[in-house]
């Protein structure tokens, strides 16, 4: 398979990384691995192609269908996230709700990277805490919670 990636990727990816995709219409997970990476960035897409391989033992997938990549650039190991919507800013402030006791308590935190679903916590959470995560808008300082 062979596909473009923006160009800010350049050098991170390398020979050997794994990927993931899914072929159009379905949402089966397929893994590939990187085997071949251009050396130059297209000035005209600022992308620069990747070529990586499949074992389509089974001939399910056949050339020239449309897929969707997903990379994994960097890995952290030993991090703590939360789901992005456990997240309330106020006035520069980011904080969470932990549930301490049946109360919603709120606990300042600082934010790392961010994807589409989870946000990294470098201060101000620990393993063990349990993070409230849905209806965050209507909580209070000492708000009596029950977990479901």
């Amino acid at each position: 398979m062979e596909f473009a990636i923006p160009e800010r990727y350049a050098g991170v990816l390398q020979n050997g990384a794994k990927l993931t995709f899914t072929v159009e219409g379905s949402d089966d997970i397929h893994n590939a691995q990187v085997y071949a990476t251009n050396s130059k960035v297209d000035q005209g897409t600022r992308t620069y192609l990747v070529r990586a391989i499949y074992d389509n033992k089974d001939g399910k997938l056949v050339p020239g269908r449309y897929v969707s990549v997903s990379l994994n650039t960097r890995t952290f190991k030993n991090t703590l996230a939360v789901p992005s919507e456990a997240i309330i800013s106020e006035m520069g402030i980011d904080k969470v709700f932990l549930y301490k006791n049946g109360q919603a308590i709120p606990h300042e935190i600082t934010k790392g990277l961010r994807t589409d679903a989870q946000v990294q916590v470098l201060s101000g959470l620990h393993v063990g805490d349990t993070v409230i995560t849905s209806g965050i808008m209507q909580l209070r300082t000492g708000m009596r919670v029950e977990l479901k």
